[in-house]
């Protein structure tokens, strides 16, 4: 079976699983993946600058989400773009803690993170899920729009990252277009 077509019924029985509360939740689940760290806790607290931390009631059952999205997604995603993939899924339930209220139980959570997930293998299917090759402490994209679009600055090395990936997307899209 191909990667694509092993995420999306990957995605489905996950999907099924979570709606139904059939996901066992695995503690032995690791908490740490590949720059995103899920701690629990009640939302609201900041994390330390320049980390990317989910403090969730529900961090084991991201935990287990994880691992599961990690299985579901062999094949598609590598060293490349795991720090992306990650950082996508944990802005993903930071903005689920951050606009839903407390009553909203862990199948909305883990719902909203497959959710994005969707979206991602989508963008991977297009061609258009993006990662940077190298960057400094860890950066990834999705990290650097967010920023941007608070109106925060970018230090020169983000900043030269950033265009540098930029210019070799605007690059390639160039080289899509017909010639006129």
């Amino acid at each position: 079976m191909n990667p694509f077509k092993h995420a999306e019924l990957s995605l489905a029985k996950l999907s099924s699983d979570v709606q139904a509360g059939r996901l066992e939740v695995s503690r032995n689940s690791p908490s740490r993946w590949a720059g995103v760290e899920l701690r629990a806790g009640e939302p609201g607290v900041t994390p330390p600058a320049g980390a990317r931390y989910v403090i969730s009631p529900y961090a084991a059952e991201l935990a287990t989400l994880f691992g599961h999205l990690r299985d579901a997604f062999a094949g598609l995603i590598d060293f490349s773009n795991k720090h992306e993939f990650y950082a996508r899924l944990a802005h993903a339930a930071n903005d689920w803690h951050s606009r839903v209220g407390p009553s909203a139980g862990v199948e909305d959570l883990l719902s909203w993170v497959l959710q994005e997930a969707r979206v991602v293998l989508g963008e991977i299917e297009r061609g258009e899920f993006d990662a940077f090759l190298i960057a400094p402490n860890d950066l990834v994209i999705a990290d650097v729009l967010r920023r941007l679009e608070r109106g925060e600055t970018l230090d020169e090395f983000e900043m030269a990252s950033y265009l540098a990936h930029r210019q070799v997307v605007d690059g390639q899209q160039d080289e899509k277009l017909p010639d006129e």
